[in-house]
């Protein structure tokens, strides 16, 4: 009897996952967890879709931070500017 209508946590998912990528066999793996190859499929097409958004999300955060250290940069450079004006008087 098999888990196929059953839903599963990420923990068994991930599980499944890594035994698949250290070489045990797709049969191995959906005997083990009750479920068809077709979902074990779908299980990795959305772990490669989880971590191109993962890579996407990082890449974002990095264009982020560069922008803001450009803009330090400027505020840096104004506030010297400012504080030579202020010498100055």
């Amino acid at each position: 009897m098999g888990m196929n209508n059953k839903s599963f946590s990420q923990e068994p998912i991930t599980e499944a996952l890594r035994q698949l990528e250290t070489g045990k066999s797709v049969e191995e793996i959906c005997q083990d967890y009750g479920i068809k190859p077709a979902r074990l499929r779908r299980w990795q097409e959305k772990e490669k879709e989880m971590e191109v958004y993962s890579q996407l999300y990082i890449l974002n955060k990095e264009e982020e931070k560069n922008l803001l250290r450009e803009k330090i940069k400027d505020l840096e450079s104004q506030i010297e500017m400012a504080r030579n004006i202020l010498k100055r008087i």
